[in-house]
């Protein structure tokens, strides 16, 4: 990989004079456009160009709530790459010396991001002999001929008072710098996601692995691989809840039977009165829904998603990752933004594979969801896996394991399975760490999890790694994927047991990979028993539950080492997207 030198455009000067009288404040914003280094190579095209759209204009500007500022007419400028050539770039503001007003009374707005404190933003390096101060804006890469807009908006913050020290009759100034490099080929994806460093929705675990992972209730994580729902395509809402039915009506027609308390029998209840008194708490902490009627009109309806794309989520950048041959590589992890439906996670009988009793087995190795999600097992090979396979993998639709003793329902994978051979070629086998922990999870905060996932404590006669594509999360995954909140802040829920993660809004409501209406299948096993599985559960806690029980599926998968970020920003309206 070769590099040009690096220009630096000064984009803008911005210059805020204010002072204050008598309850009265006024600023003078002006705009200029600079370029001091010119671009110019001997042995490569490489230019990167500037437009602007909208000056900033404030007058008889005064503190604002955040709801104001953000309805400021933002100040908007494009950096184009304008060669065959891929280009990396840092946007910077840079406060210059002769500023008087200090950068904490600042709120600043870059594209459609939570306004921030100015001085809260990451510092990056001085690169103007007359600034003292620098605050990275945003990094990326510019693919071969593309373009970046950003928009950004600056007032005072709603803080500043005429009390306030070191505000009245000062001055601000700054400038915006882009430094910017070309390069043969685009960064890695892992590259790409390392750049940005420790933010408010990136960071670096505290295992022995030094893993850079995504928190917060929604970041900017989403990503595609190039496969869309095919035209037509629509979400059968109902089938997340495990329900099997063909249609809107047919979905009413089960809830009203399986929900009623005319059967509180068979909702485990001793008389209907019972049923009665405690159905809507039960709806509410599983479905977050109060009663029949509210769960049909929520979870009996489609959704068209007719070339949608189909999202993923990356977990994060996880070091120390095993291909299956003993190379180790630093890879991206992701997990589909969305369940493909509720089935078991094994439900072979006693004695067949590593089955040892009436409710499966929790080795990964042989259980019949790994089956499902995974190439290989396109025909019936063995009495673990009694018919075709490999369907959420290939695409297809058949017949799959839910519910006891080796039940089986239909299901379709036509839109929502891998389809396109470059979708699947970005993703490569890797060794899957299959250590238990103990039934109850006594001391079972995240960094516990995490060691005993990698461990080698496992049920008698069960593997302790697996290789293959696709897996799915961890309970270490769940646990570190949260920030916290301001009652419990994300140190203090990572030394809270998973289990008890139910009774601290802060942790489960501040982690993305919660999913309130349902629970959750991991990848993680009991130690202590030959079927517990542990699951997430949408009240926010772990627990376990047995193997053939019917809970919702979220495949993840690494990701080859080369797969590159071609574009997109992380949204879910602008997802990465990712290629080779």
């Amino acid at each position: 990989m070769s590099k040009s030198k690096v220009i630096t455009l000064t984009i803008i000067g911005v210059l805020l004079a204010m002072s204050v009288l008598i309850g009265v404040s006024y600023s003078l914003w002006r705009i200029t456009l600079t370029q001091e280094t010119a671009n110019t190579l001997t042995t490569s095209c490489f230019d990167v160009t500037f437009t602007e759209d909208n000056n900033i204009s404030l007058q008889n500007a005064y503190p604002l709530y955040d709801e104001d500022g953000k309805k400021l007419t933002p100040y908007t400028f494009t950096i184009q790459n304008n060669c065959e050539a891929y280009a990396t770039y840092n946007i910077q503001l840079e406060v210059l010396s002769s500023s008087r007003l200090a950068s904490e009374h600042l709120k600043i707005q870059i594209n459609e991001e939570e306004p921030v404190i100015l001085n809260t933003l990451e510092t990056g390096e001085v690169t103007l002999s007359e600034a003292d101060e620098a605050y990275i804006l945003g990094t990326g890469t510019l693919n071969l001929s593309e373009g970046k807009t950003y928009t950004l908006r600056v007032w005072l913050d709603e803080d500043v008072t005429l009390e306030t020290e070191g505000v009245q009759n000062t001055t601000w100034s700054a400038k915006v710098t882009v430094n910017s490099s070309y390069t043969d080929e685009a960064p890695t994806a892992v590259e790409t996601i390392l750049a940005k460093g420790e933010t408010d929705e990136l960071k670096y675990d505290d295992t022995v692995d030094q893993n850079l992972r995504y928190i917060g209730a929604d970041p900017n994580n989403y990503v595609y691989m190039g496969e869309r729902y095919p035209d037509g395509a629509v979400k059968k809402v109902w089938e997340e809840t495990g329900i099997q039915a063909s249609t809107v009506e047919e979905c009413n027609e089960q809830v009203d039977s399986i929900l009623s308390c005319t059967n509180y029998e068979n909702l485990g209840f001793s008389t209907e009165e019972e049923c009665n008194n405690y159905l809507p708490t039960i709806l509410e902490e599983t479905y977050n829904v109060s009663s029949t009627e509210e769960f049909k009109t929520t979870y009996c309806v489609t959704k068209d998603i007719s070339n949608q794309p189909i999202l993923w989520r990356i977990i994060g950048v996880m070091n120390n990752i095993d291909d299956g041959t003993g190379n180790k590589e630093t890879r991206l992890k992701i997990i589909r933004n969305e369940s493909i439906g509720r089935y078991t996670w094994d439900n072979k009988p006693s004695g067949t594979g590593s089955s040892t009793g009436e409710y499966g087995s929790n080795d990964w190795s042989d259980s019949r969801l790994m089956m499902l999600l995974n190439p290989g097992y396109e025909t019936p090979n063995s009495p673990i896996y009694e018919y075709e396979g490999s369907l959420y993998y290939n695409g297809k639709s058949g017949t799959c394991y839910s519910g006891s003793s080796g039940a089986t329902v239909s299901c379709d994978f036509t839109d929502t399975g891998l389809k396109s051979v470059e979708a699947k070629s970005m993703i490569d086998d890797a060794v899957w760490n299959l250590g238990g922990m103990g039934a109850f999870l006594r001391d079972g905060v995240t960094s516990w999890s995490y060691t005993c996932e990698r461990g080698t404590e496992v049920y008698s006669g069960h593997t302790t790694e697996w290789t293959g594509k696709i897996g799915l999360m961890y309970a270490s995954d769940y646990g570190y994927a949260t920030s916290g909140g301001q009652t419990a802040s994300r140190d203090t829920c990572l030394n809270i047991e998973l289990p008890y993660w139910s009774h601290y809004d802060d942790c489960f409501n501040n982690n993305w990979l919660l999913d309130s209406s349902q629970h959750q299948w991991t990848l993680s096993p009991s130690s202590a028993n030959s079927y517990f599985v542990f699951v997430v559960q949408s009240n926010g806690g772990l627990t376990n539950g047995n193997a053939d029980e019917i809970y919702c599926v979220r495949p993840t998968l690494y990701l080859a080492s080369n797969v590159k970020i071609s574009g997109g920003e992380g949204t879910e309206s602008s997802p990465y997207q990712l290629s080779l």
